[in-house]
């Protein structure tokens, strides 16, 4: 699944002209897991501006993140990121995410196994 949304974004990236006025560098894996990992502290650790993680000044906290990935390769990211074909965001609202729609409603399917006692209501029909 990483493999390809690193591909639709740097495809989606292309198309769109990225590198002309601000650069864009192709999208690599360890990029795409620095970029999740960073999304995933910022539903944990909620800030007022994302900014504040990139904070240089002494007086506030320093973190680690602004090790990891540059502000402005975030930002870029974070602008050009595509889970589908960039062709294929003209079909219904999930087409967007239709890679990774199927790819979690299978994995679902492998690992849930409902016991016996499973109750259905009208509003899950």
């Amino acid at each position: 699944m990483l493999e390809t949304i690193i591909a639709n974004t740097n495809a989606y990236a292309l198309s769109k002209g990225a590198g002309q006025g601000r650069s864009w560098i192709n999208l690599v894996r360890k990029e795409l897991l620095i970029f999740l990992a960073i999304l995933i502290y910022l539903g944990l650790y909620p800030q007022n501006s994302i900014e504040e993680l990139w904070n240089n000044d002494s007086s506030g906290p320093i973190h680690q993140i602004a090790k990891e990935m540059t502000l402005y390769c975030f930002q870029q990211i974070k602008r050009y990121l595509h889970i589908s074909k960039p062709q294929d965001s003209n079909g219904p609202y999930y087409a967007k995410v239709e890679p990774l729609l199927s790819h979690v409603c299978e994995t679902s399917k492998k690992l849930y196994i409902p016991s016996l006692n499973v109750s259905v209501d009208e509003m899950m029909v």
